[in-house]
């Protein structure tokens, strides 16, 4: 599973940002780009939504508490690219979507 949030970090690297100003409309578009990046590697077991009301990004994948923990940081820190960002107070949640009463994993960017 640790794989898959390294296949979702890669694929997030590898392609252009977003605008340099932080405001709402550019950290929605942010958080929309990281879906599509999150998405593009295996669509049909990893879906993404981002919240603006809440300021997050949901990733729910194939993926237990343990991996999502330790990629949750690795992910966020990825969104520091200075070409990708976000209004302070945003946070990534990472889901499992086999167990759903697993934990949640959310981190701060």
């Amino acid at each position: 599973m640790i794989s898959r949030l390294l296949c979702v970090a890669a694929a997030m690297s590898l392609t252009a940002g977003t605008p340099a100003l932080a405001d709402l409309a550019t950290s929605i578009k942010t958080g929309k780009t990281v879906c599509t990046r999150a998405t593009y590697v295996d669509k049909d077991r990893i879906s993404c939504k981002v919240l603006a009301a809440k300021k997050i990004i949901l990733l729910a994948m194939q993926s237990n508490y343990e991996d999502n923990r330790k990629g949750c940081a690795s992910l966020a820190r990825l969104l520091l690219h200075p070409d990708l960002k976000l209004d302070p107070g945003w946070s990534l949640v990472l889901k499992n979507t086999v167990i759903d009463r697993d934990k949640v994993v959310s981190c701060r960017f």
